[in-house]
């Protein structure tokens, strides 16, 4: 599973050369005169905008120093998504400031099937020693949808029936069940269209033992062999149908790679796939 974190930096506030023992009073109640080189309030760092790919872990960094000196109020920190497609709906965790005032909004994006765009709004809530104050900042978040193609095959030696097949593209995986006759069909999702597609099928009741594997392609390759139409049959691609001859194609593959070796890429295949007697 891919993890990644995003933090881009802007200021919101820092407070004037002049005044300084007046303002530090206003803003935060104290008499004590404060050092100009030491002064440094109202400060929150955040991305304004981030394009994240469906189905993906993600972390915003948010820095937030609201100190004067030695001096910093207490604060309360808080996200929500305030615009978002309706029926949107991705959970949010909230980590608090570390030591260095380092606070991380968690969140996986959903799956969209289209490119979705939302807005998250972080809140600051802070006493100034007079009166409550709020800092608001948004985030707006593109999220981009996975190539899809459709997979219309069948599972058979003769036709298995109700067989379990599951498709394993990177991180992603996919799972359905066949028809009394065999036949399957399965939405896939590439993140990465150089990733290959992986087909298992496992039998039930008496083809409990049936277990068939079948090496798809990648991403790109399906998507132009489903066509137009976006589906892909065993008319555009043998493999398409999971069967004792794809399993024993997959097994001599697996044969030729090193141990913990996995196929990286669609030349790749097609170099073992061409090798094969």
């Amino acid at each position: 599973m891919n993890k990644f974190s995003k933090s881009l930096v802007f200021a919101t506030l820092a407070l004037g050369m002049q005044g300084c023992k007046d303002v530090a009073k206003d803003l935060f109640g104290f008499e004590d005169d404060v050092n100009v080189e030491d002064l440094v309030a109202l400060e929150v760092r955040v991305t304004e905008s981030d394009v994240i790919q469906e189905q993906t872990d993600w972390v915003i960094r948010a820095d937030i120093n609201l100190s004067v000196g030695d001096i910093a109020p207490e604060y309360q920190a808080s996200w929500q998504i305030i615009d978002a497609p309706a029926g949107f709906n991705m959970p949010l965790t909230f980590v608090p400031a570390n030591d260095e005032g380092q606070t991380f909004l968690n969140f996986r994006t959903p799956d969209v099937d289209s490119e979705t765009e939302v807005t998250l709004q972080l809140t600051v809530d802070y006493n100034n020693g007079d009166s409550d104050e709020q800092i608001v900042k948004e985030v707006d978040v593109k999220i981009e949808a996975n190539e899809e193609v459709v997979i219309s095959g069948a599972v058979v030696d003769e036709p298995i029936p109700f067989a379990t097949v599951t498709v394993v593209i990177g991180d992603l995986v996919f799972e359905t069940q066949a028809d009394g006759d065999g036949n399957y069909t399965i939405e896939l999702e590439f993140k990465d269209n150089n990733l290959i597609a992986l087909v298992t099928a496992v039998g039930s009741g008496d083809y409990s033992a049936v277990e068939f594997k079948s090496y798809l392609g990648d991403g790109e390759t399906l998507t132009q062999q489903a066509g137009a139409d976006g589906t892909l049959t065993a008319d555009e691609n043998d493999n398409i149908t999971v069967s004792n001859i794809s399993t024993a194609e997959f097994v001599l593959i697996e044969n030729v790679l090193e141990e913990g070796e996995t196929i990286d890429s669609q030349e790749q295949l097609d170099e073992l796939a061409s090798e094969l007697d």
